[in-house]
């Protein structure tokens, strides 16, 4: 068992130097991306702002390739121990597509990693979905306390600290996120969306998304499910199903229709310079997340 222990150690020590020094390669320039099959695009956010939904839209798009799994989390997680090949390889089957992945966890990878993807994909096209922090903040919680954790609602100190600690409040929000990313790429290349747009107005808000990455609005849209409630398979209904797809679930109960109150002020108070800073920036976009 022991020299098991050190067989695996050794194995993970060399994965990592290895994907260190290829990365190292294309970020020198010593290599170069042109026979790799990288990403056209990348959602990168966030979680539980509609991200399921839109991969699962996108992968019906007859000129778009989207990964077989929504998220690869190569620039969040595995890019330590998997090279930048074996990542492309997730693309390899999109020729004469438009290629993409969607990543929540990619809103919160720090500068060097944006730089880094600036370097080896500096005209990809960037997608960043925005709810309401103050819903999504707790949907996020409820999906990963309860569902996954089996937390109980009333555990008030586990939420509370659950809201102070996690990612997206450590990043500054939206206002850090979109900061961090447009000190690395240009405007043009991160579009902005709505959550709430997916209810309002689906097709406007896809046309936009097809017209940022550079493919047809002209659709068959009987042929997309973009009318659908598309949510991730969490809870043990959907066990066994792929975890890594969406599955439509037409009698999903939003969990903010049950959100208690108390963590309803709690995050209001939290993120009220936040939601005033996004009016600034958005206008009547946000309008409706001011009280």
């Amino acid at each position: 068992m022991k020299h098991e222990t050190s067989r695996l150690d050794i194995s993970g020590r060399l994965k990592r130097a290895h994907a260190r020094m290829d990365n190292l390669l294309f970020q020198s320039g010593i290599r170069n991306t042109r026979k790799l099959p990288l990403p056209d695009f990348l959602g990168i956010g966030i979680d539980k702002a509609g991200t399921t939904w839109l991969y699962e839209v996108l992968d019906k798009h007859p000129e778009v390739f989207v990964s077989h799994q929504k998220e690869l989390n190569y620039f969040d997680r595995d890019i330590a121990t998997k090279s930048l090949g074996l990542y492309s390889d997730n693309f390899k089957d999109g020729a004469n597509k438009v290629k993409g992945e969607i990543t929540p966890g990619y809103a919160y990878i720090p500068l060097d990693r944006i730089r880094f993807i600036h370097v080896i994909m500096p005209n990809v096209r960037l997608i960043l979905l925005m709810r309401n922090p103050i819903e999504q903040q707790w949907s996020f919680a409820f999906h990963q306390l309860v569902h996954i954790a089996g937390a109980d609602i009333t555990d008030e100190s586990k939420f509370l600290d659950f809201f102070r600690k996690n990612a997206f409040y450590k990043s500054g929000g939206y206002t850090g996120i979109i900061t961090k990313w447009l000190s690395v790429f240009p405007a043009e290349q991160l579009y902005v969306g709505f959550y709430y747009d997916i209810n309002d107005q689906p097709k406007k808000l896809l046309c936009q998304v097809f017209n940022h990455i550079g493919v047809s609005c002209e659709v068959d849209w009987g042929s997309l499910p973009y009318n659908q409630v598309i949510v991730p398979p969490a809870g043990p209904e959907y066990e066994g199903l792929d975890q890594g797809r969406g599955v439509i679930a037409p009698r999903h109960r939003n969990s903010v229709s049950f959100m208690p109150d108390r963590y309803r002020l709690f995050l209001r108070e939290l993120y009220h310079d936040e939601i005033r800073a996004l009016h600034d920036r958005f206008g009547d976009k946000v309008a409706r997340w001011v009280w």
